[in-house]
C-alpha cells in the first residue's frame, strides 16, 4: 500500500469508528433507534464516570496520559481519536493523495507478490517513540 492509502485507510476506519460510537452511545444512527446513554446505567458507569471499572484490576495509570483514568472510556477514545488524527495529519502526507481501497477488490495476484517482499522499515520508529502526541 502507498503512503496516500494506508492513510486514506486509516481515515476511513477512524470515520467508521466515529459513526459506530456516536450510534451506540446516542441512537439514531446505523440503524441503532436509541442509544446506550439514555437507558444503560452500567454503560454509563463505564463511559463517563472516573475511575477504570471495566479493567480487571482497575488500574488506569498510564505515563503518556496520567489523568486518564479521570474520566471513564469516553475521554479515553476521545484521546485515541485525536492520537489517530494526529498520526494522519503529521505522517499521513497530502490529504488530497489519500485513498481509501481497504476492503475493495484488488489484483489478488498482484497483491501477493507485493505483499511477498514487504519488509519492516523501523527507521521511524524513534520519531514515533519520541512524539508524544501518537502515543496512546
Amino acid at each position: 500500500m502507498t503512503q496516500g492509502e494506508i492513510a486514506g485507510t486509516l481515515h476511513g476506519m477512524l470515520t467508521q469508528l466515529r459513526q459506530s460510537d456516536k450510534a451506540v452511545r446516542r441512537g439514531n444512527l446505523l440503524r441503532i433507534g436509541q442509544g446506550a446513554d439514555y437507558w444503560s446505567t452500567e454503560h454509563n458507569h463505564v463511559m463517563y464516570e472516573e475511575g477504570c471499572s471495566w479493567k480487571k484490576d482497575g488500574n488506569c495509570s498510564n505515563p503518556d496520559f496520567p489523568t486518564s483514568g479521570d474520566r471513564g472510556v469516553f475521554e479515553l477514545s476521545l484521546m485515541f481519536m485525536e492520537s489517530v488524527e494526529t498520526v494522519l495529519q503529521t505522517y499521513g502526507g497530502p490529504k488530497d493523495k489519500w485513498i481509501d481501497t481497504f476492503g475493495k477488490p484488488r489484483d489478488v495476484a498482484a497483491a501477493d507478490a507485493v505483499a511477498s517482499t514487504i519488509t519492516y522499515d523501523g527507521s521511524r520508529d524513534s520519531l514515533l517513540d519520541s512524539d508524544k502526541a501518537v502515543h496512546f
